[in-house]
């Protein structure tokens, strides 16, 4: 089991569309629960391309601390 990336930092980002705080998008967070430990792991890879991209001042969670 996989648990989910959310930091209970609920908002998405209205040019990117992915929560501030977890950075999944709101198919992703939707559909979480249901997905399968393979479907998880790959929306966490995504999540990993998707703040190496973001620049530490983006206003996301965890982005001030690299």
């Amino acid at each position: 089991m996989i648990a989910s990336p959310c930091v209970k930092t609920c908002a998405i980002d209205p040019v990117t569309g992915w929560c501030l705080g977890c950075v999944r998008d709101l198919d992703e967070i939707a559909g979480w629960s249901a997905m399968t430990d393979a479907q998880k792991q790959a929306v966490l890879e995504r999540i990993a391309v998707r703040r190496a991209s973001l620049p530490a001042t983006s206003g996301f969670a965890g982005q001030g601390a690299r």
